[in-house]
């Protein structure tokens, strides 16, 4: 069995690593930052057909059904989640309520993704819903790009 193990010294610089890629993430927005392989450039989708709809799974942990936006616009799908700031900092790392925090990693701001949809869904009206952090769309296929069988006259 294989163990991994992080050295007490490497630790301080994975830790300057992952914040500068959260940063730097944030500064460039989704799209560009998962262009320089940014993990945490938005959130993970799992896309799918089954039974004739288009499924698309989308993790948002935290997020109310207040704080995502979903449209389609051109054969395009975005998917926008917002997030506020529960509390207010003050410049010494703490809120107004005297907490201090050692590690903050919960962030106010968006993430975005955008997905190019295949043409024969794009015409579809999606069922959207929201349960469990887990936002899934499904989309049915278009009746135009069904196949259809023409009489001969």
């Amino acid at each position: 069995m294989l163990t991994r193990r992080t050295l007490p010294q490497t630790a301080p610089i994975r830790d300057l690593f992952e914040v500068l890629n959260r940063d730097v993430g944030r500064l460039l927005g989704p799209d560009m930052a998962t262009a320089f392989g940014s993990a945490e450039a938005g959130f993970p989708m799992d896309i799918s057909e089954h039974q004739g709809h288009l499924v698309i799974r989308a993790d948002l942990p935290g997020f109310s059904r207040q704080d995502v936006n979903v449209h389609v616009q051109n054969g395009v799908l975005t998917i926008e989640a917002r997030r506020k700031e529960e509390r207010e900092s003050k410049s010494d790392g703490g809120d107004q309520s005297g907490e201090r925090y050692y590690r903050k990693e919960r962030f106010e701001g968006s993430m975005v993704r955008r997905l190019e949809l295949p043409s024969r869904f794009t015409d579809s009206e999606p069922v959207a819903e929201l349960r469990e952090g887990v936002l899934t769309l499904r989309f049915p296929e278009s009746p135009s790009a069904k196949p259809r069988q023409i009489a001969i006259q």
